[in-house]
């Protein structure tokens, strides 16, 4: 059986330089610019494999894939992951302080119905 994992080596080297090649779309899914494939690590809550697709169509599913591929798709999404939280983090931190009021101190701001 023929070897990907070192194309899930350079996917990954590769959203960590920022390459051309590999566009991150969301947390979920990578385009590969050069081959037109493209990559659905799905979050493991939505209860559906990682697949690969070339034009819509599935070209390969988790099931195909050998226990070392799929560590370093497991290991492409963590980096996804944590890079989302990151980034949704700081945005939430961000609306906060934006739209923090000042409270008086040992009064509780219960809204009235």
């Amino acid at each position: 059986m023929l070897d990907l994992t070192p194309i899930f080596k350079e996917m990954f080297e590769g959203i960590q330089t920022a390459s051309e090649r590999f566009t991150v779309i969301d947390d979920e899914h990578i385009a590969d610019e050069t081959t037109g494939l493209k990559y659905h690590l799905y979050s493991e809550w939505r209860n559906q494999p990682p697949k690969i697709t070339i034009q819509g169509e599935e070209l390969i599913n988790a099931m195909q894939l050998t226990p070392k591929e799929g560590h370093f798709l497991k290991q492409v999404k963590k980096m996804l992951d944590e890079h989302f939280a990151g980034v949704n983090r700081k945005k939430m931190l961000e609306l906060y302080e934006a739209n923090k009021e000042p409270t008086l101190k040992g009064k509780l701001n219960v809204k009235k119905k």
